[in-house]
């Protein structure tokens, strides 16, 4: 199944219509629209939504975490804990 990938700086009417017809597992870069933001962290807490994210453990991680960045070897955010 091919992925829908949208960049919006829209809200309202479209957005909602974009949402409607969006694929399962879509992605949409949110730019401004903070209403919508407020309405993404609703969802967030609530469980309706989630994301992944890649965490690596120490500083001496950092390197290789990064070089992970490039081979795809992380899933969503690459974060390394302190």
């Amino acid at each position: 199944m091919a992925s829908t990938r949208t960049l919006t700086t829209w809200g309202g009417d479209h957005l909602e219509a974009a949402l409607a017809c969006a694929r399962n597992f879509a992605r949409f870069a949110l730019c401004g629209m903070v209403s919508f933001i407020k309405q993404m962290n609703e969802w967030l807490k609530s469980g309706e939504i989630t994301f992944q994210q890649t965490v690596e453990h120490g500083i001496e991680q950092a390197p290789a975490a990064f070089l992970k960045l490039f081979s795809g070897e992380n899933i969503g955010k690459m974060l390394v804990k302190l």
